[in-house]
């Protein structure tokens, strides 16, 4: 692969990085902003959610951006073709125009897994530091029923029309193995 490709890889990656920093703003820490959620009387846990999306997209935004960097490095670095040799080996034939038009293909589909990916993580991250805040604090469930059918749901509870809130809360409680069963 000749220092060209390397430059053109490099800034597809660089413009992908760029959209996922773009895409996050990160200023608190994740336990705090739970803190605030659960504290609000008409709180929502969809801020929390929220939150740590955009923190994971953070995280794979700078890392694309410093492999970014590095691949171009490796590319201005790479003085070793002789004269008479292509400047270009992967795109040494093709039209600016389909170089673009593949690289733009490229990007999106790798940044639609990354968002996919990220979500899942995102997901993982909050319905974990949901549970370790609710046990640690041992947060009173009936004082705010919105928030703990909005845990329930998190955590794969089922709410049935004959389910009293006692019994939901029980229930919640015992997935979170607050309480013996």
């Amino acid at each position: 692969m000749s220092s060209v490709d390397i430059r053109i890889l490099a800034c597809a990656i660089q413009i992908l990085g760029i959209f996922f920093v773009a895409l996050s703003t990160i200023f608190k820490k994740p336990r705090r902003v739970v803190e605030e959620v659960i504290a609000s009387p008409r709180g929502s846990l969809r801020p929390v959610k929220d939150y740590l999306y955009r923190m994971n997209q953070l995280v794979i935004g700078l890392a694309l951006l410093i492999l970014g960097y590095g691949i171009q490095i490796l590319g201005v670095l790479d003085t070793t073709r002789e004269v008479g040799q292509p400047v270009s080996y992967l795109f040494g034939a093709w039209s600016h125009f389909g170089v673009m038009i593949f690289l733009a293909a490229c990007v999106s589909v790798v940044g639609v897994i990354l968002h996919f990916l990220g979500s899942v993580l995102a997901k993982q991250s909050f319905k974990r530091l949901i549970i370790a805040y609710v046990k640690e604090h041992k947060w009173a469930f009936e004082d705010n029923m919105k928030l703990t059918k909005e845990i329930g749901t998190i955590i794969g509870v089922q709410e049935t029309a004959a389910s009293t809130i006692e019994e939901y809360v029980g229930q919640v409680k015992r997935r979170l193995k607050l309480v013996n069963e």
